[in-house]
């Protein structure tokens, strides 16, 4: 056997002679036992080791819906906010596992948020433990229940704002204003809503306009010479879930006194049967971006579930500033002024 031919044969043998060996020297030769290679091993690194994308979170803070009733007080998150807007918050429907990671991170046992009413500090709330949402939200929403503490003059409120303690430092304690709303108020509430149902041309109620009020709340806003107050209005229908007549509406108003009188200085008017059924009323108001201006946070009813909006002044108007994607019309709403 020549020379050349023999060095292989030999090779082969101290391989397979010594199979628990990762690496043979020989002759000047490096020969290694390796895996079969895979499919996987071709496909660039990114690729290989690519993950579960991350579920997000909101960076900033958020503004949150406290509510008390027989039971527990129960929180839920309603949007973040960021400077002078609010952002909507991730859907479950497009990041499954948003309502979980949001509970698991942001509702621990022992998490403290500060609670508002009336625009003012009122006390504070503790959670306890995380909950299902509820059906009725057309949003998947996180929910916990916890310990509501308040000052002596909010014992009977039932909505309150909350913001992570983290994030409320710079709100302090106030006197916390009345929401009834007085003679006045309701007087003219029925005057700029007749003026407003003439001005879009609207069926006028059956009745009277004030058969048709639904809710009225009077506001102390920032700056104000005298408080000003929200009205809804819903003609053939109420503020409740369920099927309404394609000729009902709703109709929202914003009040505020000058030294002539009020003036209407918002409204929201849906007409049913072009648009869908959305009636809405005031929930409670915050200046959160502390901008010497309060938010409005409104609750909205619709056929079969409720959502909600928030308006505020921006470049000298009121305006929405957010509102749940469900809750836009079935239809584009003509201006109503």
């Amino acid at each position: 056997m020549s020379r050349a031919a023999f060095y292989p044969a030999l090779l082969g043998v101290i391989v397979t002679a010594l199979p628990g060996c990762d690496n043979v020297e020989w002759g000047g030769f490096d020969v290694r036992l390796q895996r079969p290679v895979s499919a996987s091993d071709t496909l660039p690194q990114e690729i290989a080791q690519a993950e579960e994308p991350a579920i997000p979170l909101p960076s900033g803070p958020v503004l949150h819906l406290v509510r008390r009733g027989a039971g527990e007080p129960r929180m839920i998150p309603l949007f973040e906010i960021s400077g002078d807007s609010l952002i909507p918050l991730p859907l479950e429907s497009e990041f499954p596992g948003f309502v979980e990671t949001y509970k698991k991170e942001r509702f621990p046992p022992g998490s403290e948020f500060v609670l508002f009413a009336e625009g003012t500090r009122v006390g504070s709330f503790l959670a306890t433990e995380a909950m299902d949402p509820l059906g009725d939200y057309c949003l998947l929403r996180p929910r916990v229940r916890g310990i509501v503490e308040l000052v002596p003059q909010a014992a009977e409120t039932q909505d309150f704002l909350a913001i992570a303690e983290a994030h409320a430092g710079s709100f302090s304690h106030g006197p916390l204003a009345s929401a009834e709303s007085d003679r006045t108020q309701r007087i003219l509430s029925l005057n700029l809503a007749g003026e407003a149902i003439t001005a879009v041309g609207a069926r006028w109620p059956s009745t009277t306009i004030l058969d048709i009020r639904r809710d009225i709340r009077s506001l102390a806003l920032s700056g104000a010479e005298r408080p000003a107050f929200a009205a809804t209005f819903v003609n053939r229908d109420g503020l409740a879930l369920g099927e309404a007549p394609s000729q009902a509406y709703s109709l929202f108003i914003l009040g505020e006194g000058d030294p002539s009188g009020y003036r209407t200085t918002f409204r929201w008017f849906r007409d049913y049967g072009r648009e869908g059924k959305a009636a809405p009323r005031l929930l409670s108001y915050l200046d959160w971006n502390r901008d010497s201006s309060e938010e409005l946070v409104l609750e909205v009813f619709g056929q079969e579930t409720r959502w909600f909006m928030a308006i505020g002044q921006r470049d000298g108007r009121w305006q929405v500033l957010q509102q749940d994607s469900c809750g836009e019309p079935a239809q584009a709403p003509e201006a109503s002024g």
